[in-house]
């Protein structure tokens, strides 16, 4: 996975340090022969890290000191209604410039259809390979590590819940073509999972060129109540 860097000013509670940290905005590797990953918890404290050359799931919790306030960048916030944020290259470096991303309803409402609305300009840079252009979406329970993450990547014209509208005639379908574009969509917001309390969703969404060049990229974090089933 691409944008892997040192985590800024992470340090064990220990003071012998036992793995390196690495990280993204989502989650923390652990570069170590037995353990595999750990995931950032509640505060982002507390981690923990699956090993699977043991049998059954053991844990291993590490506590981690707060970090230097001072060092962390700065999120660059989405425009528009929206609780998203910039992710991967900073805002002036994507090629498809974001004038307004709306979602309602913001926050989103759990078994409710959230609708989505996308405005923004290629500019007038040639960008081969535009009409394939594709789109990786990634969402993560945080606070329940045990379930599956869930990744999906399609061709940008091929992503059914969302649909390309050309800024001149209203056109919709297709790919993005060179200047302005719009991208609508709605999709119906569940959760089927068994028990009950608040769940934690991380969502990332990225669209590259053929050449992995990114057109857009945005991270949100959005919270829900999770109502739930019991097995018998």
């Amino acid at each position: 996975m691409s944008g892997w860097g040192q985590h800024p000013r992470v340090k064990l509670a220990s003071s012998k340090p036992i793995f390196k940290l690495q990280a993204c905005q989502r989650c923390v590797v652990v570069k170590a022969k037995k353990i595999s990953r750990v995931h950032v918890l509640g505060s982002g404290h507390i981690l923990r890290a699956e090993c699977p050359e043991r049998s059954g799931r053991m844990e291993y919790v590490a506590l981690l000191a707060d970090p230097d306030p001072d060092s962390k960048p700065k999120r660059e916030k989405v425009p528009g209604d929206n609780p998203a944020y910039y992710t991967r290259e900073k805002a002036c470096d994507q090629l498809f410039a974001i004038e307004d991303f709306t979602v309602s309803p913001n926050p989103a409402r759990i078994d409710h259809r959230i609708f989505f609305y996308m405005l923004g300009n290629t500019g007038p840079q040639d960008l081969p390979g535009l009409a394939n252009a594709t789109i990786e979406l990634w969402a993560n329970r945080v606070n329940f590590p045990d379930e599956p993450e869930y990744t999906v990547k399609r061709n940008l014209s091929d992503l059914k819940p969302f649909s390309v509208r050309s800024w001149d005639d209203a056109e919709y379908g297709g790919p993005l073509i060179p200047g302005i574009n719009e991208i609508v969509g709605d999709l119906w917001f569940m959760d089927l999972g068994p028990g009950h309390g608040t769940v934690v969703l991380d969502v990332e969404a990225v669209a590259r060129l053929p050449d992995g060049k990114v057109l857009f990229a945005f991270e949100a974090r959005v919270l829900y109540e999770r109502r739930g089933w019991n097995l018998p």
